[in-house]
């Protein structure tokens, strides 16, 4: 269940959702970083769980707008919030939505975060797949 959806705050514009289900907690932030939108999804919640963990991160082009960012924050929020209440893990969905975001024009992404401690964690860079003409 998508707990809580917080609304754009000002003056910056970040989007928040928290999703709960069966399967997994996580938290979905949307924010404007360097003059492009950036998504990250970590597992659990930081207003529930004791620990949250990065699990992806989107970042996109500066030429997608800030009312386009909101639906995508949205479609990912409800993509995690049905995967998750259907049985599916946070990693599954997370490598999903990494693949699709780069398929459909996000600049690059991360995914498999390891805690290296002290609140450094290594992850692996996914690459977009070659455009076909």
């Amino acid at each position: 269940m998508i707990v809580s959806r917080l609304p754009p705050a000002e003056p910056s514009g970040d989007v928040a959702a928290s999703i709960h289900t069966p399967t997994f907690n996580c938290f979905v932030s949307t924010a404007p970083a360097n003059g492009k939108w950036e998504t990250l999804i970590v597992q659990g919640d930081p207003g529930v769980d004791e620990q949250v963990i990065p699990c992806a991160r989107l970042f996109y082009p500066a030429a997608f707008q800030r009312a386009d960012v909101y639906k995508i924050h949205d479609s990912i929020s409800d993509l995690l919030n049905n995967a998750g209440e259907s049985g599916t893990s946070l990693v599954e969905v997370a490598a999903f939505i990494v693949r699709a975001a780069l398929t459909m024009g996000a600049e690059r992404a991360f995914e498999n975060y390891v805690s290296l401690g002290g609140g450094i964690y290594r992850y692996d860079e996914v690459t977009p797949p070659p455009r076909e003409f």
